[in-house]
C-alpha cells in the first residue's frame, strides 16, 4: 500500500480502476484485483489455490484492459515523476480498417496435398507442384470483441476438394501474383472421410501499434 500511497501523490490511482468502479477503496480495489486476482493468481497460478487461467474471451479482454490501463498510468507516472515523455502515434481507426480489409481481400485460403519447401522465417512457400484447392470466404469482418482484429471465414464443401487427397497445408494464394504461402501444415496428414460435410478455416490480421499498450499476448 505504500507504493500507492506514494505514486497517488503524482498521478491519482483511480486511474487504474475500470470505468464501473467508482464507488469504492481505490487502494483496496487494486491490491485484491490487480494484485491477488490478477498478477498472483495468474504468474504464481498453483493448484489448490485461486488461480487464473484466461482462456475464455471475456476474462482475457478483462485481463488485456486491465494490463493496458497500468501501461498507461505508469506511462503518465514517468512523465509527470521524471518530466519522460513517451512517443507514440497511430493510425486513424479509418486507415486501420481499410487496411486491414485490403490485405484480406488479397489473398484466397487453399489447401494443398504438399508442405512447404522452407524458404525464409516468414516465408513458407507452397511447392509449385502441389496440388490445390481454393475455399469460399467470407468478407473481412472485424472482430467485436476485439477492434484491433479482422478475420474471414473460409469455407470448403468436401466434395470440390476431393483432388486434394490427402490434405497437408492451409495456405493463402496472392489473387495478383498467383504466389501460395503455407499458414499450418497438418502433421497426419489430413483425409476427408465420409462423415465430413464441411471444412473451415478463420484466418484474419490484427494491428499492432508499437508505441501503444500491448494489447496481444500470444500463448
Amino acid at each position: 500500500m505504500d507504493a500507492l500511497d506514494e505514486a497517488d501523490k503524482f498521478v491519482s490511482v483511480r486511474n487504474l480502476l475500470p470505468p464501473h468502479v467508482t464507488n469504492l477503496n481505490a487502494k483496496k480495489w487494486i491490491y485484491r484485483h490487480m494484485y491477488q486476482d490478477e498478477r498472483s493468481a495468474l504468474m504464481h497460478a498453483k493448484q489448490g489455490e485461486d488461480y487464473r487461467l484466461p482462456h475464455d474471451s471475456a476474462r482475457r479482454k478483462e485481463l488485456t484492459d486491465s494490463l493496458g490501463r497500468l501501461w498507461h498510468y505508469v506511462e503518465s507516472l514517468i512523465e509527470e515523476r521524471l518530466g519522460v515523455r513517451h512517443s507514440k502515434s497511430s493510425f486513424p481507426r479509418a486507415t486501420i480498417d481499410a487496411m486491414a480489409k485490403t490485405v484480406l481481400q488479397q489473398h484466397k485460403m487453399v489447401v494443398a496435398d504438399a508442405n512447404s519447401e522452407g524458404g525464409t522465417d516468414e516465408m513458407h512457400p507452397i511447392p509449385s507442384h502441389a496440388t490445390l484447392a481454393e475455399l469460399h470466404s467470407s468478407a473481412p469482418v472485424r472482430d467485436p470483441k476485439d477492434s484491433e482484429l479482422w478475420t474471414v471465414l473460409a469455407v470448403g464443401d468436401p466434395a470440390n476438394l476431393a483432388h486434394v487427397t490427402p490434405i497437408r497445408s492451409f495456405g493463402l494464394k496472392n489473387i495478383d501474383s498467383g504466389a501460395s504461402t503455407v499458414l499450418s501444415e497438418i502433421c497426419g496428414p489430413l483425409a476427408l472421410g465420409s462423415s465430413v460435410s464441411r471444412i473451415e478455416m478463420l484466418y484474419g490480421v490484427r494491428h499492432v501499434n508499437p508505441s501503444g499498450a500491448p494489447r496481444w499476448f500470444p500463448s
